[in-house]
């Protein structure tokens, strides 16, 4: 499955200075950033992902869509795991 484009968006604002400002609620300020249809086109993608890929995949996977964060092979999951309950 290919990426779609909002999942470049939601990665894009995935970065150090959100982080410093949002601190645990990075996710939320990122799906904040996404209108509706963004977020109806993002969950299918971000489900299969976490159906079908290794956590060391997912890292990857977060890696090459260039967000600004350092991810563990576990907090990857995690990310994407809370994104999913977040776009739900």
């Amino acid at each position: 499955m290919q990426a779609p484009k909002a999942f470049q968006t939601f990665c894009r604002q995935m970065h150090q200075d959100v982080f410093q400002i949002h601190g645990e609620n990075v996710v939320d300020a990122c799906v904040a950033g996404l209108n509706r249809e963004e977020r109806a086109e993002l969950k299918p993608y971000v489900e299969w992902l976490l159906r079908t890929k290794t956590n060391a995949e997912l890292k990857g996977v977060l890696q090459r869509a260039k967000t600004d964060f350092f991810f563990t092979s576990k907090s990857a999951r995690a990310l994407l795991d809370d994104l999913v309950d977040r776009l739900a």
